[in-house]
């Protein structure tokens, strides 16, 4: 497992497997989930917020 990466995995009728988007919140995708602590290194708070609001309202 790569540094930041994030294994998301469903639990449904006796079997499990990883997926990539969210059933919790419907679209959201784990590539978006990883990118956003990596972009915390090198943008502030509010360019983070304005990233995920445009994610968000696609």
């Amino acid at each position: 497992m790569a540094a930041g990466q994030v294994i998301a995995f469903s639990i449904k009728a006796g079997r499990s497997g990883e997926i990539r988007t969210s059933q919790v919140l419907p679209g959201l995708m784990m590539d978006v989930v990883e990118a956003a602590p990596k972009r915390g290194q090198t943008e502030d708070d509010g360019a983070i917020n304005r990233w995920l609001l445009e994610i968000f309202s696609q």
